[in-house]
């Protein structure tokens, strides 16, 4: 019975197991796609001016949103309005800022009053002098004088042993008389003393005297004297006499009299108060190619609007301009470019409260014309007429590389492609002469360089250079040539696709909506899990753990409580319970948990593992 009833257990625990992946991974597929959905709908800057569908955009729009910086606890940045701290509670009652209690100790004394003994006592005798009382002391009958008589009591003596002997004068039988000396009793009849011992003294020839008599006091009063006859005032005290004070403070000693103030709070935390928020733009990056028709030369500008009332400061010389190669190729509201490509250009604040991705916009640049050919010494008409149609093409295909490119080849193409194609020419069998690669620097013709420095005395940009064709020392021969697959252009195309649909305002409407439903269903879900993290297991008498399902956490007045089940209870072995809080017990350290079970109830402290008996 035991082994099937653990393989049933094993079975629900490997389908709650498999439950519990499959929600997590739920989870983060929901918060990873939202984000993702987010952050496209984000990036993609708006455009406008299209000519057509093939032609590059003319304006693009880039959007610059406020990211709030600083914290609500430590304040700066966008956290600049203060909430001052409410101290909760009272010293009457406490509270979680006033949480140290302070006994009250009563002030004086009840002989001197003072402080807290504020109540005079008065004194009232107690009792009487007949019947007697606290105040009053009996009195005892003394005897007097009065109370005696004088009498005569007989003595009457017997004689016992003769204990000496001497010879004495005796008045009747001569000086030469024998006397002894002998123990006796002397037996009084009268005065109530009674017998007592004593020593007869005598001649021997007259003998002991028989009797004598002495005088005493003999009582006649009635009156005993250990009866009080009466009582008499011993308090020492008048009536009405102030003899001590009682509490007039209307406490106990020990009680708690106020709760002392131990919250140290100025501040709660810190408002918001830039005014802005994160999905509104607070300003515009707007990139302009103010160049027509095709030119020789196209003018790119560029403008900050600001939508946030002069929230955001430029830096002195807030613009700068970079080529495809991410090389620098001038500053300022505008430049003047010769190649075609992809021109980005990046804006400087001095305010740090900007989402960065909105600092820099990129406009693609496609109605320059081919540069001219540069002319050449011509060896022969032959010879010159093949250089001249082989730079033309190759002229056109550098035409539309950006300025910022590898160093090209006499063919005008750069030292990698060339590499490439004598590879695959040597594979085919069709070698040829290694074409020489020219320094750019020494074969620039002089129409070249006035050309460039025309144009850094009318744009102020940093030119992009020609390279101009070399004069052949050795005939060459002109091969096929085999144009590989450009994939920047397709990369680009894609690009251009994909930020088009995500330019459509109900897409990102669309995007956002979906991707916040998303992260709020993950957060949910997550939530869910959490509360449902909390396993239960019993010890089945033999020192092994069986699991008995998972526990739902509630939020009660008195904390987090959980119940076992009746389910639960016939499936346990023994009343001893191990709880794994699991993920529920993250940023709650010395915290408590109540567990139910029926009409039982018992508290333990939050742990990696807990023991209950119950």
């Amino acid at each position: 019975m035991r082994i099937f009833k653990q393989s049933k257990n094993c079975k629900k625990k490997t389908t709650k197991y498999r439950i519990k992946k499959v929600t997590v991974s739920a989870v983060i597929v929901g918060l990873l796609a939202g984000m993702l959905m987010q952050q496209s709908s984000q990036e993609a800057p708006v455009v406008y001016g299209a000519e057509s569908k093939e032609s590059a955009p003319k304006v693009v729009v880039t959007e610059i949103f406020h990211r709030h910086i600083g914290d609500a606890i430590a304040g700066g940045g966008c956290y600049g309005e203060e909430i001052p701290h409410v101290h909760q509670g009272t010293e009457q009652d406490g509270g979680a800022c006033y949480e140290t209690a302070v006994e009250h100790v009563h002030q004086g004394n009840a002989v001197d009053g003072g402080g807290c003994y504020s109540v005079p006592v008065k004194h009232v005798h107690q009792g009487d002098e007949q019947q007697g009382g606290a105040c009053y002391a009996p009195v005892y009958h003394t005897h007097g004088d009065q109370c005696y008589q004088d009498k005569i009591c007989t003595i009457r003596y017997t004689k016992g042993a003769v204990v000496d002997n001497w010879t004495q004068e005796c008045d009747e039988h001569g000086p030469q008389a024998t006397h002894e000396k002998a123990e006796g009793i002397g037996s009084h009849q009268d005065c109530g003393i009674g017998e007592e011992n004593l020593y007869l003294l005598y001649c021997k020839e007259c003998g002991i005297m028989s009797y004598s008599y002495h005088n005493y006091n003999a009582l006649i009063c009635s009156v005993d004297t250990n009866q009080p006859v009466g009582y008499e005032l011993c308090c020492g005290r008048e009536n009405d006499e102030t003899e001590g004070y009682e509490t007039g403070c209307g406490m106990t000693e020990g009680s708690i009299e106020y709760y002392q103030l131990t919250c140290q709070k100025r501040l709660e935390g810190f408002n918001r108060n830039c005014g802005l928020d994160e999905k509104t733009p607070c300003g515009r990056l707007v990139v302009t190619n103010e160049s027509g028709d095709s030119q020789e030369k196209a003018k790119v500008s560029v403008r900050l609007e600001d939508l946030s009332d002069g929230k955001l400061v430029p830096a002195d010389d807030p613009f700068c301009w970079y080529d495809e190669s991410g090389q620098r190729i001038g500053s300022g509201e505008q430049i003047q470019v010769s190649q075609n490509g992809n021109y980005t250009v990046e804006l400087t604040l001095l305010n740090r409260d900007v989402d960065e991705s909105g600092l820099k916009s990129s406009i693609t640049v496609d109605n320059i014309l081919p540069a001219p050919t540069p002319s050449k010494e011509a060896e022969g008409e032959e010879e010159g007429d093949e250089d001249e149609g082989e730079s033309k093409d190759e002229d056109e295909e550098d035409s539309s590389a950006p300025s910022a490119t590898k160093a090209p080849t006499a063919n005008g193409v750069s030292e990698e492609e060339s590499k490439e194609e004598n590879s695959k020419k040597e594979e085919a069998g069709e070698a040829d002469e290694p074409k020489k690669i020219p320094n750019r620097t020494e074969n620039t013709s002089s129409t070249n360089k006035a050309s460039a420095e025309e144009d850094l005395h009318e744009g102020g940009a940093e030119p992009s250079v020609t390279p101009a064709m070399p004069q052949k020392d050795t005939k060459q021969k002109k091969l096929p040539e085999i144009k590989a697959p450009n994939p920047a252009a397709g990369q680009a195309e894609r690009a251009k696709l994909f930020k088009g649909i995500f330019a459509i305002p109900a897409v990102r409407i669309i995007t956002l909506t979906i991707g916040t439903l998303l992260i709020l269903a993950g957060a949910f879900l997550l939530l869910l899990y959490i509360r449902r993290s909390v396993r239960l297991y019993n010890d089945d008498g033999e020192g092994r753990l069986v699991y008995l399902g998972r526990l739902s956490v509630r939020l009660e007045e008195d904390g987090y409580a959980v119940t076992i089940s009746e389910k639960m209870e016939e499936k346990a072995y023994t009343n001893r319970y191990c709880i794994r809080p699991g993920l529920f017990r993250i940023g709650k350290a010395q915290q408590e948990l109540l567990v139910y079970k029926g009409a039982e109830r018992c508290t333990v402290c939050l742990g990696r593992e807990m023991i209950v008996v119950i």
